[in-house]
């Protein structure tokens, strides 16, 4: 289990994100889910640091496979987008990959476990690649379930925090629609966030 260390985490010179995200879901014949997302995220440091504030457009295409009744089942996912900082108009490149675990205990509850690695063209290059871990649980009902996931990663210059939620609603067995919202806290540097600047390449 990631340990993370409050005192970071949650102090007032944190760095903030913010993701939202809206998309479709369907279901072959054979079991298979598939999924499509439009995904907004927007960070900034905090205030008085302008040096930190980048927003990124993505598409998040997505796989999933349950298997027998209520055993485990498995999910990954692929994130392809364009961040620009606006504070340099720079626009670079992101991806990301998820994997995900989930079982049922009964018809109405899942439990999940995550991990997810991303590259992040405008980070530091020591910082350039994490791997974030989570764990979830959700409720669900005949039409719709609601989920929530409690994400973390360490690193030797920061700890970072991501509380995600997901509604989804089945219009049918085959498919729906959904939304989610995702929230992230970590401690700010502006040594980091300059280094970041200077190391970055430029695409239009």
């Amino acid at each position: 289990m990631v340990q993370l260390r409050p005192e970071l985490t949650w102090r007032c010179s944190a760095s903030e994100q913010h993701e939202m995200g809206v998309g479709v879901h369907w279901q072959s014949e054979h079991g298979g889910r598939y999924s499509a997302e439009l995904r907004h995220r927007q960070r900034k440091g905090p205030s008085g640091a302008s040096d930190l504030d980048d927003v990124e457009q993505s598409v998040r295409l997505g796989y999933g496979k349950s298997f027998d009744g209520l055993d485990p089942s498995f999910d990954a996912s692929v994130d392809l987008g364009r961040l620009e900082d606006r504070t340099t108009g720079d626009r670079v490149g992101t991806q990301g990959y998820r994997a995900s675990l989930s079982w049922r205990p009964s018809s109405r509850a899942s439990l999940s476990a995550c991990v997810y690695h991303d590259n992040d063209g405008v980070t530091s290059e020591d910082q350039q690649n994490r791997l974030i871990f989570g764990v979830g649980g959700g409720a669900l009902d005949e039409r719709s379930d609601l989920n929530l996931n409690l994400q973390g990663n360490h690193d030797d210059d920061q700890d970072r925090f991501v509380a995600d939620g997901l509604l989804r609603y089945r219009r049918n067995e085959v498919e729906g629609l959904f939304c989610r919202s995702s929230s992230a806290r970590w401690p700010y540097s502006s040594v980091l966030a300059r280094s970041a600047r200077s190391g970055a390449s430029t695409r239009s």
